[in-house]
């Protein structure tokens, strides 16, 4: 009876007894769960999913508001800051939803990768990749009308088919290009500047810089789309089939053919 009576005791001493009885302090486990899956997302997806969405599209921007200085004012910086916040949210659903995916993949190419490396948990993941997609598809819903919306969630609905069985297109070669094509070249430009014209008050119009700058980056993503998986091959040819780009072309044979 004494003994538990001392243990009751110890559990309601207030903290300035347990520091001054040296007695270890620590927050939940599951507290400090949260904040180290949170330092992993933020370190992994702080630069790599704010850079890819703004340069090629920032130049966009750029050519629609020098070709209209008249109808640049003010409140357009919180309709641009929206759709910033949009594309980089819209990147994070689909790189987060590849890595929960690829994690086998992963542990082997790229592990310092969050998720392969056991800094950011699968749940956790999930929880931040769901959190992007919905916040991604709310901001563009409400400032940006029906057509961006239905291309924003078609570009959505194309990398979640990439990663996601049963779909999971990335394992056919071609059509694993096409869609890192059209989305990170095609549909990111042109809804880009769609939404800027229209912000301006403007109707869309080709013009020949919007076409070479949208031509460009389309053709710069699939370069990309065909060559980031070479260094790959050994992960890849243990989990993924064996029509995989990585594994019927290797770095030594794409060299040799340019």
């Amino acid at each position: 009876m004494e003994v538990a009576m001392a243990h009751c005791t110890s559990l309601l001493l207030p903290a300035q007894t347990l520091r001054r009885n040296k007695l270890p302090i620590s927050p939940p486990p599951s507290l400090l769960f949260k904040c180290s899956d949170y330092s992993a997302a933020h370190k992994n997806f702080s630069a790599r999913t704010a850079r890819r969405p703004i340069w090629a599209p920032g130049s966009l921007v750029t050519r629609a508001l020098i070709e209209n200085p008249k109808l640049i004012r003010w409140s357009l910086l919180l309709k641009a800051f929206s759709g910033l916040t949009a594309l980089i949210c819209g990147n994070g659903y689909i790189v987060g939803i590849n890595q929960i995916y690829d994690v086998g993949i992963d542990k082997v190419n790229k592990p310092f990768l969050p998720i392969a490396a056991g800094d950011l948990s699968v749940r956790s993941a999930w929880f931040l990749v769901l959190s992007l997609g919905f916040v991604g598809v709310l901001i563009v819903g409400l400032n940006f009308g029906p057509f961006i919306t239905s291309l924003y969630c078609f570009g959505l609905f194309l990398g979640t088919i990439y990663s996601v069985p049963p779909f999971r297109m990335k394992r056919f070669a071609v059509v694993a290009f096409l869609i890192i094509a059209t989305v990170r070249g095609f549909l990111l430009n042109y809804g880009v500047y769609y939404a800027t014209r229209a912000a301006l008050g403007l109707t869309f119009e080709w013009s020949s810089p919007v076409a070479f700058i949208t031509t460009f980056v389309t053709l710069f993503a699939l370069v990309i789309a065909i060559t980031k998986d070479l260094p790959d091959v050994e992960g890849d040819r243990n989990l993924l089939p064996r029509n995989s780009f990585s594994l019927d072309a290797t770095p030594d044979k794409i060299s040799v053919e340019i």
